[in-house]
């Protein structure tokens, strides 16, 4: 006896829509800048990037759990509703890879490496974790019964397999945050535009408090099995 498996029309079209997402991101994630670009205050520069991931993060888990999930919950959905849902969530996601692009093209002082370093290391750990979250559903529309089976959910009949999409601060960020409080705090030191300094250090912490301490979306896939002699 054989499992086959039947694919909602909704979750093929999803299907569909994520390969060249995903085929897009593998390779943005490892393509070398093409450009330098002049980082003068590290600070600032890092501040900003650190909104720009909170924004896009929280709006990126917002449309995999409000339009995404929503939408493939429905069997009858329109294809092409399916990929505007998609579309939507790849908006977020080109948010991350245009920020990240931007950190690896900046070139900064040598006292000013760690930052840039860690700010880059924080933009490939959120970006491996989407990478990991598309594989994992496109593995699992690929070949269901054995996403099932690893899970230990039955194989019969009308099955829901959850789908979880997390991402959490990554390691990196707490040291970049102190990193950038030490380097406000030279500035501050140096009599160097104390007044500016003092408000780049309540944007770093405002950012660092608004990231994702945990981020959870979650849907169903479903299909419907049926046995093959």
């Amino acid at each position: 006896m054989s499992k086959e498996s039947v694919l909602p029309q909704p979750l093929i079209v999803l299907r569909e829509a994520l390969q060249p997402i995903s085929r897009k991101l593998r390779t943005r994630l490892d393509k070398p800048p093409r450009q330098q670009q002049r980082v003068l205050d590290i600070v600032e520069f890092s501040s900003h990037h650190l909104d720009m991931i909170a924004d896009n993060v929280n709006a990126l888990a917002d449309e995999v759990n409000s339009g995404l999930g929503k939408v493939i919950s429905d069997a009858d959905a329109p294809d092409a509703d399916v990929y505007r849902a998609v579309a939507r969530m790849e908006v977020h996601l080109d948010g991350l890879l245009g920020g990240y692009d931007e950190v690896r093209q900046a070139s900064c002082s040598v006292t000013d490496r760690k930052v840039w370093s860690l700010l880059w290391e924080t933009y490939r750990a959120l970006l491996s974790k989407v990478q990991d979250f598309i594989d994992e559903l496109t593995g699992c529309l690929d070949d269901p019964v054995t996403a099932l089976e690893k899970r230990g959910l039955p194989t019969e009949g009308e099955v829901v397999l959850p789908i979880a999409f997390r991402l959490r601060a990554p390691p990196q960020f707490d040291e970049l945050n102190r990193c950038i409080g030490h380097k406000t705090s030279e500035l501050e030191a140096a009599n160097e535009a104390e007044i500016r300094g003092q408000a780049k250090a309540e944007a770093a912490t405002g950012s660092g408090s608004t990231l994702l301490v945990s981020l959870l979306a979650a849907f169903g896939l479903g299909w419907f099995f049926g046995g093959d002699e």
